[in-house]
C-alpha cells in the first residue's frame, strides 16, 4: 500500500497529524509513505532548492476558466494517471479553494481514493478564538476570490472518500457524510528519553499553550494571583505569546520551539504541576488530549485539566491527574499538589503510563493504515460524486 500525505499546514497540527504518523507507517514497515516537504518554523530553508521544491507545492496553475489544475510537482510524484504511484492520498485539513478543487482533480483524473485528515470542528470556533476571523460567515460580496474557510469546509462535507480524525466528537460528526476512522494524537515514545526531575528552589506550575488559548489563560489568572501571594516560592511559567497578566517578576515568559523539541522544553523546565483549563465550548469538546500527552511525556509531570470531554476522557480524577472545574477548586488542588510531592509524583508516573497504554504511536500507527486500507476497498471510481454539501 503507498499513501501520499499532503499537509497544508506548516504548522504544530502538520507535525502531529501528518509528519509524525506518515514516518512512524514507514518505520514499520505497513505501507510506503510519501509527504510533500514540511517545515513548521515558516522560516526559509538555507537549502534553495528545497524551499523552491516545498513552495511548488503550494503554487497551483490555473487553466483558462481559471481553477487550478495540477502542477508539474504534482504530475511528478503521482505518475501515470492510468497507474498511479499512490493508492490513497491524505489531504490535511483542505479548507481552501485551491486544495479543495485539487483534492477534487486526483479523485477525478487519478480514479483513487481522495481523504481528509481534521484536527478541529472548524464550524464552532469561538470568538476568542483569533482563527474566527477566517472562519466565519461572510456576505457573498465580502467573500475574496472564494477563498472563504467555512464555505470551503462546508463544501468538504460528503466530497472525499473518507475522513481520518482525532477524537471522538470528530468521528460521530463526520460520519454523517462518509466512512470517518479515529486515529488518535499519539507520542513516538521511542524519541522522548524522561530523566529524573531536576531539583529546584521553587514551585514550579506550568500552563504550556498556544495563542489561542488566552481565554483559558485569563480564566486562570485569579487562581495564580492568589497561589503567588499565599506561596512566597511559586513561579508561574507561560508562553511569551501572552501578556504578563499579573505584572510579576515570578512570572517566567516561555519560547516558541519546534515541535521536536517541545517535550524536551518542557523537561528542561522541570514544572511541579502543569495546567490545562479549558472552557466548555462546542469547538473545545472536538479538541484532542494532546496538551496532556505533551506533560506526561515531557518528564511526567502532574496535570490538573478542566472537565471538559478532550480532558476527562482521559484523566481519572486522582488517578492519573486532577479535574477541577471552579477557581476554588483550582486553587484547592493546586495547593494539596504543592503540599504532596509523593502523590505528584504517582500521577506523573501514571499520566505516563497512560501515553505509553493508549496513544504510543508505534501502536497507534496501524489505526492510520487501517483506515486508508478499509476506504481503497470499498472505494468506487466509477461512482458518482455526492451532493456538494449540506447546509447547516
Amino acid at each position: 500500500m503507498r499513501i501520499l500525505f499532503f499537509v497544508a499546514g506548516q504548522d504544530g497540527v502538520g507535525y502531529y497529524r501528518m509528519l509524525l504518523p506518515s514516518k512512524m507507517i514507514q518505520k514499520l514497515g505497513l505501507a510506503y509513505t510519501f509527504m510533500n516537504p514540511f517545515d513548521p518554523t515558516g522560516k526559509p530553508w538555507k537549502d534553495k532548492k528545497l524551499q523552491k521544491e516545498r513552495d511548488s507545492w503550494y503554487n497551483f496553475e490555473q487553466d483558462k476558466n481559471g481553477d487550478p489544475v495540477a502542477t508539474n510537482v504534482f504530475a511528478k510524484v503521482l505518475g501515470d494517471p492510468k497507474k498511479p504511484n499512490f493508492d490513497a492520498v491524505i489531504f490535511q485539513r483542505a479548507d481552501v479553494a485551491t486544495m479543495f478543487s485539487m483534492a477534487m482533480c486526483i479523485r477525478d483524473i487519478y480514479k483513487i481514493p481522495v481523504i481528509q485528515e481534521t484536527d478541529d470542528y472548524v464550524f464552532a470556533i469561538p470568538g476568542t478564538n483569533p482563527a474566527i476571523q477566517s472562519y466565519k460567515d461572510k456576505p457573498t460580496e465580502h467573500r475574496a476570490n472564494g477563498e472563504d474557510p467555512l464555505t470551503i469546509a462546508r463544501m468538504s462535507l460528503g466530497n472525499y472518500d473518507g475522513y481520518i480524525v482525532s477524537t471522538p466528537f470528530l468521528k460521530q460528526f463526520y460520519d454523517n457524510y462518509a466512512k470517518t476512522y479515529l486515529c488518535p494524537n499519539s507520542i513516538d515514545l521511542s524519541k522522548r528519553k524522561q530523566t529524573p526531575k531536576k531539583k529546584h528552589k521553587d514551585f514550579r506550575i506550568m500552563f504550556s499553550s498556544s495563542a489561542t488559548h488566552w481565554d483559558n489563560l485569563k480564566f486562570l489568572m485569579p487562581v495564580i494571583e492568589k497561589f503567588l501571594k499565599k506561596y512566597p516560592d511559586a513561579t508561574f511559567y507561560q508562553y511569551d505569546a501572552f501578556p504578563n497578566f499579573l505584572k510579576s517578576k515570578r512570572v517566567k515568559l516561555m519560547k516558541w520551539v519546534h515541535p521536536d523539541n517541545y517535550w524536551k522544553y518542557i523537561q528542561s523546565l522541570s514544572p511541579d504541576v502543569c495546567l490545562a483549563p479549558l472552557s466548555d465550548v462546542l469547538f473545545n469538546r472536538a479538541k484532542s488530549n494532546l496538551r496532556l500527552l505533551e506533560y506526561w511525556t515531557g518528564g511526567k509531570n502532574a496535570v490538573i485539566a478542566s472537565p471538559v470531554e478532550p480532558y476527562k476522557n482521559t484523566i481519572v480524577d486522582g488517578k492519573n491527574g486532577l479535574l477541577a472545574k471552579s477557581h476554588d477548586e483550582w486553587f484547592e488542588k493546586l495547593e494539596y499538589l504543592y503540599n504532596n510531592p509523593k502523590v505528584r509524583e504517582r500521577l506523573g508516573m501514571e499520566g505516563y503510563a497512560t501515553v505509553r497504554k493508549d496513544f504510543n504511536l508505534e501502536k497507534n500507527a496501524r489505526k492510520w493504515t487501517d483506515a486508508v486500507k478499509s476506504i481503497i476497498d470499498s472505494y468506487d471510481p466509477n461512482s458518482e460524486p455526492p451532493k456538494q454539501y449540506q447546509p447547516f
